[in-house]
């Protein structure tokens, strides 16, 4: 994990974004300021999927992860997929944010599968919670580990345990990880 240049994460969204991904990408830069479009009616992951019925979880969860897998297909990893890096518009639907965080390495797309698992777990309710674990196995057949996958699903937890936020319920996760 590195951090990116603003320079470079300005150039990483204008590419993932030439390369059809679901990115805001800057509009133009000014000297040192680099401007993106403001979308007025958007809200973060983890405030608008809890006010979404089923369908339209399912719709958006599926932007999501059909999004995730091009980009991973294409060898693009964001990086930091938290929920607050995730914005939901009322109609672009899902849009990736803050590229301030590059990760590489072998791991990098399972790591960044299950953190945005983990936070959309965090997100829904458990009665979604099969909705959210098809979604992860349609994208994830060849390639991703299922037992690293597990391994940092079950870290995130374990780390955001104490969170009011954030604290994904341990059945909840064993849910999620046992319809896998």
């Amino acid at each position: 994990m590195r951090q990116r240049s603003p320079q470079e994460q300005e150039e990483f969204a204008v590419h993932a974004r030439k390369e059809g991904l679901r990115v805001v990408a800057p509009l133009r830069r000014i000297l040192e300021v680099t401007y993106v479009p403001f979308l007025e009616h958007a809200q973060t992951l983890d405030d608008s999927l809890p006010m979404q019925d089923e369908e339209q979880t399912k719709e958006l969860l599926r932007q999501l992860f059909d999004d995730l897998a091009t980009a991973h297909g294409k060898g693009i990893v964001y990086g930091d997929r938290w929920s607050k890096n995730v914005l939901i518009d009322d109609k672009e639907g899902i849009a990736h944010i803050d590229f301030d965080l590059e990760l590489n390495g072998e791991v990098a797309k399972v790591f960044e599968l299950a953190q945005i698992a983990y936070y959309v777990l965090c997100a829904i309710d458990q009665a979604r919670i099969p909705v959210l674990a098809d979604c992860i196995k349609k994208h994830s057949a060849e390639d991703y580990d299922p037992a690293l996958f597990a391994q940092f699903v079950r870290r995130h937890a374990s780390y955001f345990q104490a969170s009011a936020r954030y604290a994904a319920p341990p059945e909840a996760v064993e849910a999620l990880l046992g319809s896998l």
